[in-house]
């Protein structure tokens, strides 16, 4: 209970969360985001603000903010990123690209400033470190059914040392009582072969996160994570189409991939030289409680009080 009552005993950090046009038209003149983020953020123990489409004023809003949620929405307009947008695509209205962009430049200029893209949040961030997106999952997989109307399924965390495990790489060996004598300092960033005597890690070094319980107490039945999206971050240059076995230790831009389905569509991406700075192409906010829901926005906001 004192562990409860404690993330909300120092000043509360304040969270920017992105948000959408209704109707995905600035001419409808509101804005619209579902609430679920914002009772996600308080939750954690967060103060959530509405960041409204001005571009010229980013800055402002990333020095007015501790962290920022990017929010999921509708589909980018990639021209802007060399390539025409599928004819299935459902355009943002411009306003909110241009917003986003914008924000996430300042970000750049404030590294430490912790960051959680979601869905149409993480394609942002991963368009804007200049990877590319399979704009529509049908055109490279057999079956994207997987992927539509808040599906849950499992992830596979391809590195241990990302924020979505919760764990620092010295954490994650002591957790879980690696045996050391077989691992070199980068074994874990390189995915190679690691020794552990829980099940936790399985041979190549990566997380299995699925509706089974773990022995560990980071990872449980709660874990599994849900979906609703037709677009997809693409490895490498993009010309292939999702692949578990090419996934692995595959980069998105300047971002490294950190987690799969297991069809092989990319489901997280992060930046390992920032402190927090992670994109997820689930959707937390709606997946209830476990590490990879609820406790991403829990680690968000202890990450903003850590910079404070």
């Amino acid at each position: 209970m004192n562990a409860q009552l404690n993330k909300f005993d120092s000043p509360r950090p304040v969270i920017g969360i992105s948000v959408d046009h209704r109707e995905n038209t600035a001419s409808s003149g509101k804005y619209e985001v579902a609430t679920a983020y914002s009772r996600c953020v308080a939750e954690a123990g967060g103060v959530p603000v509405l960041l409204p489409h001005e571009p010229g004023m980013a800055a402002q809003f990333v020095r007015l903010c501790d962290g920022v949620v990017l929010t999921g929405g509708g589909d980018p307009a990639t021209e802007a990123f060399g390539y025409p947008t599928h004819k299935s695509a459902k355009r943002i209205d411009a306003t909110r690209q241009a917003f986003e962009l914008a924000l996430l430049a300042e970000l750049d200029r404030q590294p430490d400033k912790p960051v959680l893209g979601i869905c149409l949040g993480m394609q942002m961030m991963a368009l804007h470190s200049g990877a590319t997106l399979h704009q529509h999952l049908p055109d490279v997989l057999g079956d994207a059914d997987l992927h539509l109307n808040d599906n849950r399924h499992a992830v596979t965390i391809l590195t241990a040392d990302s924020v979505l495990t919760g764990l620092t790489l010295e954490r994650f060996l002591n957790e879980c009582k690696v045996d050391r004598t077989s691992l070199r300092a980068a074994t874990v960033r390189e995915r190679t072969k690691i020794r552990a005597k829980k099940p936790l890690a399985d041979a190549r070094g990566s997380l299995r996160i699925s509706h089974a319980k773990s022995e560990n107490a980071l990872l449980n039945e709660e874990a599994a994570v849900v979906s609703w999206h037709h677009q997809a971050v693409a490895c490498g240059d993009g010309t292939a189409g999702p692949d578990p076995k090419t996934s692995r230790g595959a980069q998105a831009g300047r971002m490294r991939v950190v987690a799969t389905a297991p069809d092989g569509v990319v489901e997280a991406v992060d930046d390992p030289e920032r402190r927090f700075y992670v994109g997820v192409q689930w959707h937390p906010e709606r997946g209830g409680a476990g590490p990879l829901n609820q406790g991403l926005f829990d680690r968000l906001v202890s990450a903003c009080r850590q910079a404070k």
